[in-house]
This record gives structure tokens, sequence and C-alpha cells, in this order.
């Protein structure tokens, strides 16, 4: 099976287990670059994306891995290089989330995320728990950005 056919199944296999905005902040713009000896390197669309991904979904993802493949890698998460005009996984077309996450980085997506409950008055328990992201960092985020809801 081919690496990036790995990917792609590992990605399908993922959505079952994750929420679809997890899924889609997160987990939809990243692409396999290489694997050499027993490690599968996934590229990332920014720095915070991958300290993310590797603090969150790496023990998800290597499992998910193992099964498709029947074997064990270890999974290094690494940025994408900006000079690569196209990522390795070809066959999915760009999306503007996708565009969005490379230009803007994960962490101003998660900002406007919050924003965007926050005006619908959401509360902050609410907001951390279907972002999948602790509550502590929503906390954070509103307090760092000064996020309050808009009238």
């Amino acid at each position: 099976m081919e690496t990036v056919e790995v990917w792609e199944q590992t990605l399908r296999a993922v959505k079952t287990h994750v929420s679809k905005p997890s899924y889609e902040t997160w987990l939809k713009a990243t692409n396999v670059h290489a694997i050499e000896n027993n490690t599968m390197f996934i590229e990332a669309p920014n720095e915070f994306a991958k300290d993310w991904l590797a603090d969150r979904y790496e023990a998800l993802l290597s499992s998910i891995v193992q099964e498709i493949t029947g074997h064990p890698y270890e999974l290094t998460f690494v940025v994408q290089d900006p000079s690569m005009k196209e990522p390795i996984r070809t066959s999915q077309t760009s999306t503007a989330l996708d565009l969005q996450l490379y230009q803007q980085g994960a962490e101003d997506l998660l900002k406007k995320q919050i924003q965007l409950k926050l005006n619908k008055h959401l509360s902050v328990e609410y907001i951390a728990d279907s972002l999948e992201v602790s509550l502590d960092d929503v906390i954070q985020l509103i307090e760092q950005h000064q996020l309050v809801a808009e009238h």
C-alpha cells in the first residue's frame, strides 16, 4: 500500500473518533511527508498545529496507522515546507479551510471559532468541549485576545 493511500485511510478512520470541527481544524490539512525505517513523518500546516497534533492526537493516529498497516510506526510531526507547491497527498483537492489553516495558523482559526461561539452566547465550558480543547486553553485565548460576545 502506498504512503499516500495509508494516510488517506487513516484520515477517513480518524473521522469516526473525533468531532467534525476537530477534524476540520487539526487533521484535514495534514499530509504524510515520508516514511523512513519505522517512522512516519506527518506534515502540519504550522508549528502550533504540529504541537497540538503531537500532544492530543499522536496516540489515536498511531493506533489507526498500525491497524491499517499491521506495523507499529512512530509518528513524528513536522511543519510543512512552504516552498512545496503541492503536498504529497494530491488526490484530495485543497479547500478554503486548508488554505485558511496554512495562511493564518491554527491558533487564529481556533480564536475565530471561539469568537463565533461566544457570539451565540454559548458557555465557555461548552465551547471547550465542542472544540475538543481544554477549558484553560479557551479561557487563556479569551483573556489573551480580549474576546467578548458581540451584540
